[in-house]
């Protein structure tokens, strides 16, 4: 896994295991006004670029640990940017994938996807319960498995395992009436156990 290198002082390195994927979604096929097509387009597999809608001929360009372009599946997706951090979990490390982006970006396409092209959630899933089911023959070991599964809108944690439930407390038991400090949830897990 690439690690990120940041200089935080000039004396002292810190490093740390985020890694940024960002997906493309299909173009909508329609033309905006002056009929250019899509603002975004990838160079490679780590780089994009993005077209200044008000003049063509400027760009910026944009470097991430992995670019998925529009044509890129939901198994590929899995296998490049989720697979390698999961037998992590089980030495007893956390992990965390997320989806950012506007309404219509594609997050719940890629996080859920559908039966037919399930998302890296239900793979993710499916990976864990082989990775688990192999050591504990392999080894004797017992595990519990925890696993939340959140959405962050409009300042509220909503627990997406349990759609009947409202915004989540913080850490005080109190409703968040701004992003910070971010929430600590707490008993807001579906476990598994083996």
């Amino acid at each position: 896994m690439a690690q990120r290198v940041a200089v935080s002082d000039g004396s002292h390195k810190k490093t740390t295991r985020v890694r940024v994927a960002v997906r493309l979604r299909p173009y909508m096929g329609k033309q905006d006004e002056k009929d250019e097509g899509p603002c975004v387009r990838g160079l490679d597999s780590q780089n994009l670029e993005i077209v200044n809608w008000r003049n063509a001929t400027e760009s910026v360009k944009y470097h991430f640990d992995a670019f998925h372009g529009e044509q890129t599946t939901q198994q590929e997706v899995f296998v490049s940017s989720v697979k390698p951090i999961l037998p992590h979990i089980l030495s007893g490390q956390n992990a965390s994938v997320f989806a950012y982006g506007p309404t219509g970006a594609g997050k719940t396409h890629t996080m859920l996807g559908s039966p037919e092209q399930p998302g890296v959630i239900p793979r993710a899933v499916r990976a864990i319960f082989n990775l688990v089911k192999a050591k504990k023959e392999d080894e004797g070991w017992d595990y519990s498995i925890g696993m939340s599964y959140l959405e962050i809108y409009n300042e509220k944690v909503l627990d997406l395992l349990s759609p009947s439930s409202q915004d989540l407390p913080d850490q005080r038991g109190q409703r968040q009436e701004h992003p910070h400090p971010w929430p600590h949830l707490h008993n807001h897990r579906l476990l598994l156990r083996f």
